[in-house]
């Protein structure tokens, strides 16, 4: 499939007074309850961005601001993309984003992502340059997926570290996955008792299962984003060899 087809064009008329409204909401509540509990990378990326807490975002607007960072643009899609063509889109530095906003009844969850998940959540961060090339080397792997093994294995990485990850900072755990950065419950949760926090081992995130209609109840920490780009080698070479792909190892 050609994965041009999968993208939209952004409206700025369908974001009226009252998804304006839905988004300052959002941003504000999410901000507090990300107080001392989000990775530097994080609150770094929203003002590389410009994120405005006013207004719902114009990709065309954050791209003329991430592009020339970290080579990465944001793209409108009407909603949840296959994995095998969204991460065919990562591996071409293109994030494909959902620009619905949810409605005032449901602020608290979606079981799909939108702009305020996808955006405040994602698009933020791929303005580290060692993020973006961590979502860009999570690309690379689709291309050596042959069974249902593999995508699991990569779709668990993904969860476990893009989504739903933490990692450690000046001795701290901080708040790394978007899933957690764009859910104030979740923001609160995982870096509660409540929690298994467990180091990152690749060995172990790609045989952890998980749900998504639950506050997640295990979650691993790592100590770096560097940390997280070899264990994605790792996978690489690992799938490279059980399929028979001699290839030399990834970089």
């Amino acid at each position: 499939m050609d994965i041009e087809r999968l993208f939209v064009t952004q409206d700025p008329g369908e974001y009226g007074e009252e998804q304006r409204g839905v988004w300052n909401a959002l941003c504000t509540r999410q901000n507090e309850a990300l107080r001392g509990r989000a990775c530097s990378q994080f609150y770094e990326g929203l003002e590389k961005i410009g994120l405005d807490f006013q207004s719902v975002p114009l990709l065309d607007d954050i791209n003329t601001r991430i592009a020339p960072i970290t080579g990465w643009t944001a793209r409108a899609v009407p909603g949840y993309v296959d994995s095998r063509y969204f991460f065919q889109c990562l591996r071409q530095r293109i994030y494909p984003t959902t620009v619905g906003l949810r409605s005032a009844q449901s602020m608290d969850y979606l079981e799909e992502p939108d702009i305020f998940h996808d955006v405040y959540g994602h698009v933020a961060l791929m303005a580290d340059k060692t993020y973006g090339e961590l979502l860009r080397k999570l690309g690379d792997v689709i291309n050596l997926t042959i069974s249902d093994q593999d995508v699991l294995e990569l779709t668990r990485l993904f969860w476990f570290t893009i989504e739903f990850g933490l990692i450690r900072e000046a001795g701290d755990v901080r708040i790394l996955g978007s899933g957690l950065l764009s859910s104030p419950g979740e923001a609160i949760h995982c870096l509660s008792e409540g929690v298994e926090q467990r180091p990152f081992q690749l060995a172990e995130v790609i045989a952890q299962p998980f749900r998504i209609d639950i506050f997640q109840d295990v979650l691993f920490i790592a100590e770096s984003l560097e940390q997280l780009l070899d264990a994605t080698g790792v996978l690489i070479y690992q799938i490279q060899e059980r399929n028979g792909i001699r290839w030399p190892r990834s970089a």
